[in-house]
């Protein structure tokens, strides 16, 4: 039986990968302040390598629309080949049912939040995320669809 998660409001450090451009990177780390989380904003992707690098961040939110669809599978695999134990959570405006962005949730083993962004539902996802790590546990839905030996 597995360990039981417990999602507690203990403060959880994200890294945001946003747009050059966008002020979406910015009202969000705001917001996700104000529920108590320590945010980050990375406006290249040069930039969030070099924090990943450096910082320690419970996981990392990666706007999909930083990169046009065909990009993002590479960006989001080498975010992975530099720290693989290091969850992403992916925000787009793309359906999860879109072939094009399938291999994208691949890699990220399924943390997806459709754009427009619920807060709440980021910030729960957020939370949850964070204390699979701390507890060395993976996503219930990933280990769901792994079939039994």
């Amino acid at each position: 039986m597995p360990a039981q998660v417990v999602v507690e409001r203990a403060a959880s450090s994200v890294l945001i990968l946003g747009h050059d451009r966008s002020r979406e990177a910015t009202a969000l780390a705001e917001i996700l302040s104000d529920e108590g989380v320590d945010a980050a904003i990375a406006r290249r992707i040069e930039d969030a390598q070099r924090m990943i690098a450096t910082w320690h961040r419970d996981l990392v939110v990666v706007d999909g629309d930083v990169v046009d669809v065909g990009g993002l599978a590479a960006l989001l695999a080498g975010l992975r080949e530099q720290n693989p134990e290091l969850p992403v959570v992916l925000m787009t405006s793309w359906p999860a049912c879109d072939p094009r962005i399938v291999p994208a949730l691949v890699i990220i083993e399924g943390w997806y939040v459709m754009k427009p962004i619920d807060i709440d539902e980021l910030v729960a996802m957020i939370r949850t995320v964070a204390a699979l790590r701390r507890t060395g546990e993976q996503n219930p839905l990933q280990r769901a669809a792994v079939p039994a030996a």
